[in-house]
């Protein structure tokens, strides 16, 4: 059944909870399909939609938002282990994990130096909230990740997907 157009007549069912179909929507071009995933959650249900979800809130509020009026969000942190393997699934793509340890440890070594980067960013966070000068250098911070990371793309891109070619990266 596509689940944005459930056959399901109007409030069946008390609760509806989504683990993983609005992520994987909401990974897609089209931003209409998430949105009407919710809309058609909060049509069949009646006491509440629950939708877990692992993009950051900058992202996924304003599709709930657009779908309802009344909205209750808790953010959950992930242990470091299930945020390393999140960044390894993200670079790998659809090879195994087992593939960052056996045949490119720079895959690996970059995935720690992305989670040391949240930790980063998290203690930033937590100390600007007491000091507002600890507020410069988080945003300092992520304008200098930004650029590493856009440079990183331009260099990928450049490259044809291989950032140690050094013919197109010296």
């Amino acid at each position: 059944m596509d689940a944005t157009r459930m056959a399901f007549r109007d409030s069946s069912f008390d609760f509806c909870i989504d683990k993983g179909t609005f992520d994987a929507l909401a990974c897609g071009s089209n931003s209409d399909i998430p949105l009407n995933l919710v809309k058609e959650m909060m049509r069949v249900c009646t006491k509440a939609t629950v939708i877990i979800t692992s993009g950051s809130p900058e992202k996924r509020l304003p599709v709930f938002e657009k779908a309802c009026a009344n909205i209750n969000y808790e953010r959950i942190e992930v242990s470091k282990l299930a945020q390393l393997i999140n960044i390894l699934r993200t670079e790998l793509g659809s090879k195994p994990l087992a593939e960052s340890l056996k045949n490119d440890s720079k895959v690996f070594k970059d995935a720690m130096e992305e989670l040391a980067a949240i930790e980063r960013i998290k203690r930033l966070e937590q100390e600007a909230k007491i000091d507002p000068r600890k507020k410069l250098a988080l945003l300092m911070y992520k304008a200098k990740r930004k650029m590493d990371q856009d440079t990183k793309a331009k260099t990928i891109n450049v490259s044809g997907g291989d950032p140690e070619n050094k013919l197109f990266n010296p």
